[in-house]
Formats: C-alpha cells, sequence, structure tokens
C-alpha cells in the first residue's frame, strides 16, 4: 500500500504553521520567562530594602546581637510584614537571631546555605528551599554586611506564586493573533497549490516508470500553457538523448572498469577525464603520496616519459605506443600511450609483477641449478679426466676415483628429484591427488630408511605420533616433509642429537605438529631465511656435507600445499623446532 503523502498546498501550509508555532511559543515562553524574571527581581529588591531597614535599625539602636536581641527588635518587627522571616547569622555561621524560631542554639551552622554562601560571594544571594527547621518552603535573601548577614524570607506559598507569577494578558494576546495568521496561511497555502499542482502532477508523470500520464495533461491556453508544451517537447529530446548517452556509458563502464589494466583518459592540458579503479591502484603503489589524479600527475619522475612522449609524438593518433616500464615498492608495470584525434590521450598500465617475478625467479633458479651442478660436474669430471690420462692408475686408486665419482652421481641424482619436485609444487599442483595419510606409518618408513645415519650419528628418534592420527594430503609431499626434516637434522645437527616428532594441539580442522632436535641450532637472523631455495647458512661447510639446499624449502611448499603454515624457531633448552600444521581427515568428495 502506498503511503499517504501531503499535497503541496498542505506541505506548504504546514511549513508555515510549524515555523509560526515555534515563533510564537518561544515568543511567549521569552516573555513569560523575562516577566517572571521582573516580577522576581523586584521582590528581591523589596527583600533587600527590609534586610537594609532591618541594618539601619541595628546600627542606630547599636544593639549588641545578643540575648537581649529579640526584645530590642520588637519596635521594627511590628513595622514589617508579619510573615516576614528575620535571621541574622554571624560571619562563622551561627545564628544570632530568628524572629520565628525560639531555640536558635541547636540550629546547624548556615555557612553551607545556598543564599548564604552566595552572599558571601556576590554580597547579595537568594534561594529558593525548604527549610530544615520549620519544615516549609522560603523565598531566601540574604545580604552580607561587615560583621553579620541578614537573611529576610518570605513563604514560598501561592501568595509569594502570584507575585512572581507572570500575567496572561499577553498570551491571550498572541493566542488571538496566532489564529488570525492561521487563517491567512489557510487562504495563502491554498491559492499557491492550485498552481503548483499542475506542474507537480507533471514531475510526478514524466518521473515514473511509464511517462505516459504526462500526455494526458493538458495546461491552458496560456503563455504558461505554451511553456509548459516546450517543456514536455524539450523533455522527451533530451529523455531520448540520455537513454543513449546512458547506454554508451554503461558499455564503457563495463569495458574499463572490468579491465585487468589501469585506464586513464585525460585531455589535451594533461586533466583527467576518466580514470578506472585499477589505474587510481596501480599510480598509488607507484607514487609515495596519495594525491588525487590531476595533472601533476606527469610532473613526476615515474611518468615523466609520458610528457615527453606526447611532445614529440603528437602527430600520430589512434596507435598504442609502449612507453617504458615502471618498477616500484615491490611491483613492475609496463606504460603504454594512445594519442586520439582531438590530442586527447589515453595511458594504459599493465601489471606485469608476476611475469617479471617468474622470470628473475626462473633466473634465479637457473643460476642456482648452474652453480649448484658445476661442483658435482667438476668432480666427476676430474676423476674420470685423471683415469683416462693415467693408464698405469693401480686399480685401488681408480676404485676410489669411481666411488667419489658415483658419491658425487647420487647428489646429482638428489639434486634432480629435489628441482623436480619443488617445480611441481609450484607449477602443476593439480597433479598431486588428496588421499588419506596414516602420519605413524610415514614415520616407521622413514624410522628405518633412515636407521643406518641414526646409528652413525648416535641419533635417538622419539615418535609420539598416535597410531590412529590421519590426515588428508599427498603421501609423496607429507613424506618429504618429515624426510627433509630428518635428514636436515643428520646432515647438520650433528651427532649423539635426539629427534622428537609430537603433536601440540589440534583444532577442528587441524592438527598442530613440532618436530624439534636438541642440536646446537642457528642463529636467529637465518631463521627467515631457512626456506629459502638453496639458501646455505654456511656455504663451504654445509656443502661438502651435502644436501641440494631445497630440502627446506620443499618442506614449507609441501605445507603450504596442504594449506598449512610453517614456522623454524630456536629451542630453548637448545636445537632447533619447527611448527606446521596439516589437514585432518575430510569428507570424501563426490
Amino acid at each position: 500500500m502506498k503511503p499517504y503523502r501531503l499535497k503541496y498546498r498542505q506541505q506548504i501550509f504546514l511549513w508555515f504553521f510549524i515555523a509560526f508555532a515555534c515563533f510564537t511559543t518561544g515568543i511567549v515562553l521569552f516573555q513569560q520567562r523575562w516577566e517572571r524574571n521582573i516580577k522576581t527581581e523586584n521582590l528581591k529588591n523589596n527583600l533587600n530594602g527590609y534586610a537594609a531597614i532591618i541594618h539601619r535599625y541595628i546600627q542606630e539602636q547599636h544593639l549588641t546581637l545578643d540575648a537581649e536581641t529579640p526584645e530590642q527588635m520588637t519596635d521594627i518587627l511590628n513595622l514589617l510584614p508579619s510573615n516576614l522571616r528575620i535571621t541574622i547569622i554571624d560571619q562563622n555561621g551561627e545564628l544570632l537571631f530568628d524572629n520565628q524560631l525560639s531555640d536558635i542554639e541547636n540550629v546547624e551552622n548556615h555557612l553551607k546555605r545556598a543564599e548564604i554562601r552566595q552572599a558571601l560571594k556576590d554580597g547579595n544571594g537568594s534561594d529558593i528551599r525548604l527549610s530544615h527547621s520549620m519544615n516549609m518552603e522560603f523565598f531566601y535573601l540574604a545580604h552580607a554586611y561587615d560583621h553579620y548577614y541578614i537573611r529576610v524570607a518570605l513563604p514560598y506559598n501561592i501568595e509569594t506564586k502570584n507575585i512572581i507569577r507572570p500575567d496572561n494578558w499577553f498570551l491571550y494576546f498572541t493566542s488571538i493573533l496566532f489564529l488570525t495568521v492561521l487563517i491567512l496561511l489557510i487562504y495563502i497555502s491554498g491559492r499557491l497549490g492550485k498552481a503548483i499542482t499542475g506542474l507537480r502532477n507533471f514531475i510526478f508523470s514524466i518521473n515514473s516508470e511509464n511517462d505516459s500520464e504526462a500526455a494526458d495533461i493538458h495546461f491552458p491556453d496560456t503563455e504558461f500553457g505554451e511553456i509548459a508544451g516546450q517543456i514536455v517537447a524539450n523533455y522527451q529530446q533530451l529523455k531520448q538523448t540520455k537513454n543513449q548517452l546512458a547506454l554508451e556509458k554503461e558499455k564503457l563502464d563495463l569495458c574499463f572498469q572490468n579491465s585487468d589494466e589501469g585506464v586513464g583518459v585525460f585531455s589535451e592540458s594533461l586533466e583527467p577525464v576518466f580514470v578506472n579503479t585499477r589505474f587510481i591502484t596501480f599510480v598509488n603503489t607507484i607514487l609515495d603520496n596519495h594525491n588525487a589524479i590531476s595533472k601533476a600527475l606527469f610532473d613526476t619522475e615515474e611518468f615523466s616519459n609520458v610528457k615527453h612522449f606526447l611532445d614529440n609524438n603528437n602527430s600520430q593518433s589512434g596507435i598504442s605506443f609502449p612507453v617504458g616500464k615502471i618498477a616500484k615498492n615491490g611491483k613492475h608495470f609496463s606504460l603504454k600511450c594512445i594519442i586520439f584525434h582531438d590530442n586527447s590521450f589515453q595511458i594504459i598500465l599493465t601489471d606485469i609483477t608476476q611475469s617479471e617475478t617468474t622470470r628473475l625467479l626462473k633466473q634465479e633458479m637457473t643460476n642456482n641449478i648452474a652453480h649448484e651442478l658445476r661442483t658435482p660436474v667438476s668432480s666427476i669430471r676430474g676423476y674420470l679426466e685423471t683415469m683416462l690420462e693415467q693408464e698405469n692408475l693401480d686399480i685401488q686408486k681408480q676404485r676410489s676415483f669411481l666411488e667419489r665419482s658415483y658419491q658425487q652421481t647420487l647428489k646429482l641424482s638428489e639434486l634432480i628429484r629435489d628441482i623436480a619436485l619443488i617445480t611441481k609444487i609450484e607449477e602443476a599442483p593439480h597433479l598431486f591427488l588428496e588421499e588419506t595419510v596414516n602420519i605413524s606409518s610415514v614415520l616407521q618408513e622413514l624410522k628405518e630408511e633412515f636407521e643406518i645415519p641414526f646409528h652413525a650419528n648416535d641419533i635417538a628418534f622419539e615418535d609420539n605420533i598416535s597410531p590412529e592420527i590421519a590426515v588428508t594430503g599427498n603421501r609423496t609431499l607429507i613424506y618429504a616433509i618429515f624426510r627433509n626434516l630428518i635428514e636436515n637434522v643428520v646432515t647438520y645437527a650433528g651427532k649423539g642429537v635426539a629427534i622428537s616428532i609430537d603433536i601440540y594441539n589440534e583444532s577442528a580442522v587441524r592438527y598442530f605438529f613440532s618436530f624439534s632436535d636438541t642440536g646446537k641450532g642457528v642463529a636467529e637472523e637465518h631463521l627467515s631465511k631457512m626456506f629459502d631455495r638453496f639458501y646455505r647458512l654456511d656455504e663451504g661447510r654445509t656443502r661438502d656435507s651435502g644436501g641440494s639446499g631445497l630440502g627446506l624449502a620443499i618442506v614449507k611448499n609441501a605445507v603450504q600445499f596442504h594449506q598449512g603454515d610453517i614456522i623454524a624457531k630456536n629451542r630453548k633448552d637448545g636445537g632447533l623446532e619447527f611448527l606446521f600444521t596439516l589437514k585432518k581427515l575430510s569428507e570424501p568428495q563426490t
């Protein structure tokens, strides 16, 4: 059901009514408050006058304000109103006289009374409050003199309230004026509403989804009718043009906003005409300051090539020209420029970080592989050349060279195996099928594989994993995780150490594994780099002790393949500890 809306003339009346009602209410409240304040001040002045009379009487009669004071004040009390309460208080707040209290010795100190505190500060003070000694409300006024306070008070009853109550004549006058203006508002809003209703109906009809109702609105054959007819014709033409522009704009927006490239269109004067979201993101990544896209963009060092290109190639239009590449804040971008016939131009920023990073990683990995292959290949070549050149080499020496060559081929095989595995994890992870993997079974198999190295290096292997612990993953990769961690201990931790494998925590979907040893650990600066490919703590020593330099990189990639995380840290009691997570068993996919 459509909610009810007031007609325009009703709205005009309502707003004028509210405005005038607020104005009238404000005037009445102000007048009432002003008159009440005036009458209250008059009452205070009268009470001040009584206090002055009492003070003058005390001075003229040289009263000592002692026990005989009530009898000495009889004459002046007869001249003052009978309901007037008079209290004299010394500077310490003790009562010296009160014409309506017989026992003033047991009355509490009056320095904390509001009117006394104000009189102490300003000379005069007033308050309306309940008297604790007489249990009734008074209108108090206190006046401070040299050695005492004189406080006069009237009972705050109907009589006193009427004294300070404002008169109602202004309220009656304002009410009559309000009703008169209200009648005028009804008349004026009615006249304005008739003139605007027609225009209102026309506007609402053309803003509706079906504006055919606009054709049914007839205007009188007057100048106003001619203007309205022309408005209708202009509206139809503008609507058709607007629809065409909206369609074209929608096409351009969809094209630019969904583009993976940053697109910015600029005028001949280098002012931005249109930029998509990616362009803004890319520019803010490149530049150090996060300012809005403006003409100042081309004054920066990164985009100065664009300005130089525009100055030297303004005769060619409609062709995409590569302007250069930008490397900033760990990102790489290619920059292209297209000049249009009106000398406006378009800049295209393409994020080539991934391809550039991949290229650099492949180049680095190729260099590392070549570097790692050089040592075993050189050794094998040296041994074989020696055997070929020295024909009289004894059989024992030949066998020694062949055994050393064989060891180098094993290192080559290990390196090739690790390179193939880490490349497959990074570039073809879909080739690794997931299955249920029993961790205890994997560790038992590794224990048998490393039985000889464990015995040779006096390494204790403590497997604290329950036999029923199983995870969802690829057995080859999980095997590689534990194998490379164990091999890392065997190769680098030294002799007489202990290996411990535990599950220190678990969640609804993951097991938290701890793999630790009691070796010598590593320096803190190496912990964050241990998982880098071909990273070595001691280039000379570790290369001689074996290892491809890819073991921990394989561990990290294999853990990440299982949507886990891994960190390395030194143990408090010595040695190294790896903490990583693996997924629990999940429902099989159908």
